[in-house]
């Protein structure tokens, strides 16, 4: 009797551990596509970023040519844990400069995660003649803008402390300042 009581315990423990497996790999992954301004002026630069909740490979671009890619595929990834429980993130991203004026809709981009081929979401982007902001409503005058040059803008470094010594942590930050006139 001892026996077949184990054998049960065995093959009730390994029951729910294929559930627990099953319901932790069943998470939904979502393979996004954005952009930083969805209306852009005809020499503006946009941000297109593609990013997926997950570990992905074989990542595919969309066809781009209405736009020039001024850099990219740039790729970032996240790691976070918190409370035990680990999640990840990666993203790859372009800067683009579009060729010309018109609503210009970027297909989805692809990448196989976990075996499968994942297709992302189309992207729609406006360019307009000008500044996309303006063009929006939402820019400001042209009186208001204001010039950065390299007279007016440098990036400060400081650092945490003074020395430095093997095997001991020393942080640095920069620091983008910009000079503004106020009129």
């Amino acid at each position: 009797m001892k026996v077949s009581n184990n054998y049960r315990l065995i093959g009730t423990f390994r029951n729910v551990l294929v559930l627990l497996i099953l319901s932790v790999s069943a998470v939904a992954q979502t393979f996004t596509g954005s952009v930083n301004r969805s209306q852009v002026g005809l020499n503006e630069q946009i941000q297109l970023t593609y990013t997926i909740n997950a570990n992905g490979t074989s990542f595919k671009t969309p066809s781009l040519t209405e736009f020039s890619v001024l850099s990219g595929p740039n790729q970032s990834t996240s790691m976070q844990f918190v409370n035990g429980s680990m999640s990840q993130s990666i993203s790859f991203s372009f800067i683009l400069q579009p060729k010309k004026e018109g609503t210009f809709k970027i297909e989805p981009a692809t990448i196989e995660s976990g075996g499968k081929i994942i297709l992302s979401n189309m992207v729609s982007v406006t360019v307009v003649k000008g500044s996309g902001q303006n063009a929006q409503g939402g820019g400001q005058n042209q009186d208001d803008k204001t010039n950065i040059s390299t007279k007016n803008i440098f990036i400060r470094v400081s650092v945490d402390k003074n020395s430095v010594y093997q095997g001991r942590s020393n942080c640095s930050y920069l620091q983008t300042v910009y000079k503004c006139s106020s009129s």
